[in-house]
């Protein structure tokens, strides 16, 4: 047993030796900025996937299926650490038990082993969930430029948060860059109000927005000062919290006539499969700019998401 506490103190020495992910260097500035062009795209592209599924009768309008899918998917994360784990990192690593592997999480990031961290994950799997089933259900009746838009302008609602949680310094520039991306989402909202848009879809995308500024900010007050180590096993704890415990919305869903409850279609499936693909890498993407640099890089990073 002293061994192995001995092997467990070495490999936390040897972690706290590498560079805190949270800092402002500029080299993680410059792979948050590749993450937020990356994430841009392959948005742009779900977008326009999820749209289609939303406007197709073949997809039978399930917007909680396409999002719960997408999130579920996250767990692929699980065996990718394990392999991490088990293969890459230290001989000392590789001996530990799950026990001793959960003290090590606790005592590296001081936020609990793994049962604390998988109840964490389960809170910010339905703090993330709210969101991005809200900006589905808006595709029904908003174009997808619309909705993609107000939906990614979280910025006032991410600064205001991030000024009170975060310590955020007010400065002129910031507030100036606030205003001008909110005013360009209003002047695209009057542009294209007429067209496939309606205020209810404008209204629930507004909904997601805010609710997806909180999750952000939420989420980098808690993963302050971790490493993408981290980052990949509590997406992976996320996903697994999303596809034994949220699966219960279906059955509330379908009885209330809200969403049937059931496997899409052959064609709908096939590009189910798709949308979760593409959702695995944005995740990592968004995850990995939060823990990097801040809230509202990430927010004005997704202004770029006009399609």
């Amino acid at each position: 047993m002293g061994d192995s506490n001995d092997e467990s103190a070495h490999l936390l020495a040897h972690d706290r030796e590498q560079p805190d992910v949270g800092s402002n260097h500029k080299g993680y500035d410059l792979v948050a900025f590749f993450l937020v062009i990356l994430q841009v795209v392959l948005m742009v592209v779900n977008g326009e996937l999820m749209k289609t599924s939303q406007s197709e009768k073949t997809s039978d309008e399930r917007p909680f299926l396409i999002i719960w899918s997408c999130h579920s998917g996250l767990v692929l994360f699980i065996p990718v650490m394990l392999f991490y784990f088990r293969v890459m990192a230290s001989p000392g690593l590789k001996k530990m038990t799950l026990s001793e592997i959960s003290n090590f999480l606790d005592d590296e990031y001081q936020l609990g082993g793994l049962f604390e961290l998988s109840v964490s994950a389960l809170g910010f799997s339905v703090m993330y969930l709210i969101p991005n089933y809200l900006f589905v259900v808006a595709l029904r009746f908003s174009s997808l430029t619309i909705t993609q838009s107000v939906y990614n302008c979280a910025t006032l609602v991410v600064y205001v948060l991030s000024v009170i949680f975060l310590g955020e310094h007010v400065r002129a520039l910031k507030v100036l860059a606030v205003v001008l991306s909110m005013v360009g989402v209003l002047l695209l909202g009057i542009a294209t109000m007429h067209s496939g848009s309606s205020f209810r879809g404008i209204l629930i995308a507004t909904l997601a927005t805010v609710c997806y500024g909180i999750y952000q900010v939420s989420f980098k007050k808690y993963s302050k000062n971790v490493s993408a180590t981290f980052v990949g096993v509590f997406l992976g704890l996320m996903g697994l919290a999303n596809l034994m415990v949220l699966w219960v919305c279906f059955p509330l869903l379908s009885m209330t006539g809200v969403e049937q409850f059931g496997l899409p279609p052959t064609l709908a499936f096939e590009r189910l499969c798709l949308i979760v693909f593409i959702a695995l890498i944005v995740n990592f993407c968004l995850t990995g700019t939060l823990v990097l640099t801040s809230p509202l890089f990430l927010s004005m990073g997704a202004t770029l998401m006009i399609p």
